[in-house]
């Protein structure tokens, strides 16, 4: 078996992408292939298909602009956009991004002992699908630092404001994770890090734009 990695949307190379990348010598492997990427390639429609179906919904949607705003985001698209608004309503009634991170249970735990305290994982709790979202988007933060196409396709509806936060988010995340691996620190740990810095430039760009009443 011989293998490529061929880069996807953002620089990430998705399961469909890494399997017709993949060739086996024998028909056996190559039918096994050819059949899950049959079952991937009707899974992408379907979804594609639902999700135009949300797309023509949100226009008629009060937070509608905002997930125009939000895709401008690395590792948001309609999707996350979508489920992050329908989750957390109105951002607007936190005053800063430390009590939005603390609705999604993206703080973390610390316990003191004397003059020095130890920073543990996130403590969890508050909205859990939102917090689901947010670490799978910060994943993206850990791969590509890059102005890829799909991403810049991505900016063009969005305001001038949601595009440098975005620019911002992105170098300044995919640096800090690079770093704190460099630094030997556990991917998991570093991916809630980059989750938790990706909420504050979710609110800033909310708080920049977001209506005052949501339907």
């Amino acid at each position: 078996m011989r293998e490529t990695t061929l880069p996807g949307p953002d620089g990430i190379c998705t399961p469909r992408l890494w399997l017709e990348q993949l060739e086996f010598a024998g028909p056996v492997g190559r039918r096994n292939r050819d059949h899950r990427l049959t079952d991937l390639r009707c899974t992408d429609q379907r979804l594609k298909e639902r999700e135009q179906e949300l797309r023509e919904q949100i226009s008629d949607w009060s937070l509608g602009p905002l997930v125009l705003e939000l895709r401008a985001l690395v590792g948001i698209d309609w999707l996350t956009a979508i489920g992050l608004l329908v989750e957390l309503g109105d951002m607007r009634r936190f005053d800063n991004p430390r009590q939005l991170m603390a609705y999604v249970g993206l703080v973390p735990s610390g316990n003191s002992s004397g003059a020095r305290r130890r920073q543990g994982g996130i403590r969890g709790g508050g909205n859990p699908n939102a917090r689901r979202l947010l670490i799978e988007a910060a994943w993206t933060y850990c791969r590509s630092g890059r102005l890829t196409r799909h991403l810049a396709a991505k900016m063009e509806d969005a305001s001038r404001h949601a595009r440098d936060v975005a620019l911002k988010a992105q170098a300044h995340l995919h640096r800090k994770s690079r770093r704190m691996l460099r630094q030997g620190k556990h991917p998991n740990t570093v991916n809630a890090a980059i989750a938790r810095e990706l909420v504050g430039f979710v609110w800033s760009i909310v708080a920049h734009r977001e209506p005052a009443t949501a339907a």
